[in-house]
């Protein structure tokens, strides 16, 4: 699982700057198979990470592999 990354959006009213934060949690595999939840707010962060390791654990079992590969040992 990759560390949350946060992104930032500046929004100019002409008066003030108000920057909003999203974190993202991600959960990958070798083969490029992935989730991504985005974490509403901060305290959420632990449950949203959470649901990306019971997917990486579930996708485990059963990922299918390199799709490329499959197709080119189809040929």
């Amino acid at each position: 699982m990759r560390i949350p990354i946060p992104a930032t959006t500046a929004v100019y009213d002409g008066d003030t700057i108000a920057v909003e934060v999203a974190l993202l949690a991600v959960a990958e595999c070798p083969h490029g198979h992935n989730i991504a939840f985005t974490v509403p707010d901060y305290e959420d962060l632990d449950y949203f990470q959470h649901k990306s390791t019971t997917w990486a654990l579930a996708h485990a079992n059963d990922c299918p592999g390199p799709t490329s590969a499959t197709v080119e040992s189809g040929r």
